[in-house]
């Protein structure tokens, strides 16, 4: 194995956030580095995720780069933005970090092999090139890999209808393309609720396949004007700052005052403020004892469930969607979170 200099520093695979920003910090550094990616542009998750309705479920002010020059002179229109307008964000971030020159797209990272005695890495990329490099960094992410549905159900390479995979989404088709269609959706976890809403609202008939209700909870999104977007900002040091401290690194946190220590006033009042601000405030700023205190779990269930049967109209659903008996305790599969999701 060749023995001298490699030619870079460091080869980083994936340019989701983790990989954009160790990028931008080795090259204040002048390391030489290079990043590839096998999608078509920056993004990781948000250059693959474009099924009808793909958004994050974070606030976005705790869903971005830190960096001051970066949030100070960018402007989001949602609390919680589609997949576009998260593309739209990495293009601007590669574009003020000047990242481009150092990144190649539609490249994979075919084979690896560290050359003991030369300290080095030899990296075979699928379109050819070979590169040494001491430093290799994987920004992968751990969602990468879809399932393939041909090894659970069988049949499927006989079925004469257009079949899509959520993680794989053609990029040449709109949610409006269903329009008029008969539509099935196996699943029901986030990429699941999220296309439900969408193709729900166009589709001649949707049928879902449900395994196990989702407990989704209310996402409240807002929209926001560049005046009211700008007149946020103020707050946003405080949070991002916060996100270090909690729990879940979101701007709040569980209540640690003890389920039994609290008067049915005070636990009722808590479970309403969750639940009114929306979001995952009903999961990860309720009293922690809800992963660990029967009581405290079921009481926030049935609040979930009281809330959500309110919105399902057709009485042969309500077990179905929102049982009277958990499915399993609240909270310890991630909920969804969604918008119309039980009217449709």
């Amino acid at each position: 194995m060749d023995t001298s200099k490699p030619q870079l520093d460091a080869l980083i695979v994936g340019a989701g956030f983790s990989g954009l920003y160790i990028l931008h910090e080795f090259l204040k550094r002048d390391f030489r580095v290079r990043l590839i990616d096998d999608g078509e542009g920056p993004g990781g998750t948000w250059d693959k995720n474009r099924y009808p309705g793909a958004r994050v479920d974070s606030c976005i002010w705790v869903y971005q780069f830190t960096d001051p020059d970066l949030w100070m002179n960018y402007h989001f229109t949602e609390k919680y933005p589609g997949w576009k307008e998260l593309q739209g964000y990495f293009r601007y971030v590669s574009d003020r970090w000047n990242l481009w020159p150092h990144m190649s797209f539609r490249q994979r990272m075919t084979r690896a092999t560290f050359d003991e005695h030369g300290q080095q890495w030899r990296v075979e990329i699928s379109n050819g090139d070979t590169v040494t490099c001491r430093f290799l960094i994987m920004a992968t992410g751990s969602t990468t890999q879809p399932i393939d549905p041909a090894k659970y159900f069988s049949g499927t390479n006989k079925y004469r209808g257009e079949l899509y995979h959520s993680a794989r989404w053609p990029r040449d088709k709109e949610v409006d393309d269903l329009k008029g269609k008969r539509v099935g959706v196996i699943g029901t976890g986030a990429s699941g609720v999220q296309i439900i809403q969408e193709v729900g609202l166009i589709a001649d008939q949707l049928v879902v396949f449900q395994r196990t209700p989702n407990l989704a909870l209310p996402m409240k999104q807002e929209r926001y004007t560049r005046r009211e977007y700008d007149a946020l900002k103020p707050l946003f040091p405080a949070a991002m700052e916060r996100t270090k401290q909690t729990f879940a690194g979101f701007d709040y946190d569980f209540v640690y005052k003890p389920w039994a220590d609290m008067s049915q006033e005070e636990r009722d009042r808590i479970m309403r403020f969750n639940w009114e601000l929306g979001g995952f405030w009903f999961w990860l700023a309720a009293p922690v004892d809800l992963v660990f205190d029967e009581d405290c779990n079921r009481a926030n269930y049935d609040f979930w469930r009281r809330e959500t049967v309110k919105r399902i109209k057709k009485p042969e659903l309500l077990e179905l969607l929102a049982p009277s008996t958990p499915p399993h305790p609240f909270g310890v599969k991630r909920p969804c979170l969604e918008q119309w999701y039980w009217e449709i």
